[in-house]
């Protein structure tokens, strides 16, 4: 059940079906004036936001860096009912989020190329709640994990395990 967090990667090769810019791109001289830029303008800044539509049935809205992949805060709304609302780098799950899954379990904390690492905490559907450190998908160093059945390990993990 808490595996569950592997199965959440986002495919940063997904291709777009639409992609509508929502916002205009502020650019800001040294002098501090400000210019607003047309999306895709000479000087435009990886700061403009975006809808993207994919092939699958995803949908993300939020910043883009140069190359069209997802960057920086956005929202990746999957066609499954999986969401995750987060920080991206390079197209991935990066810095801070907070993912979603329909069946209703859920993870926040950071994230790494995709996958939870570092601080984070999963609630699980069957009411199964991790708090600690995570390394590559996996419950990984210092953590608490409370059972459904109000058992509780407060320890370390490796790999998973306790």
């Amino acid at each position: 059940a808490i595996e569950q967090v592997a199965k959440s990667k986002s495919d940063s090769k997904m291709q777009p079906v639409s992609c509508n810019i929502t916002a205009a791109v502020v650019h800001r001289s040294t002098e501090g004036a400000a210019s607003t830029l047309e999306a895709g303008a000479e000087g435009a800044s990886n700061s403009m936001e975006t809808t993207i539509t994919y092939t699958n049935g995803d949908t993300y809205t939020g910043h883009v860096d140069n190359d069209g992949q997802r960057d920086r805060k956005g929202i990746l709304r999957k066609a499954n009912g999986d969401v995750y609302d987060g920080q991206f780098k390079g197209g991935m799950f990066h810095g801070e989020g907070k993912y979603s899954w329909a069946n209703g379990s859920k993870y926040s904390g950071k994230w790494l190329a995709d996958m939870a690492h570092g601080k984070g905490k999963m609630k699980d559907k069957d009411g199964t709640v991790y708090d600690g450190q995570w390394k590559n998908n996996l419950m990984h160093g210092k953590g608490k994990m409370k059972l459904k059945d109000g058992t509780v390990y407060d320890g370390e993990f490796s790999n998973n395990k306790k």
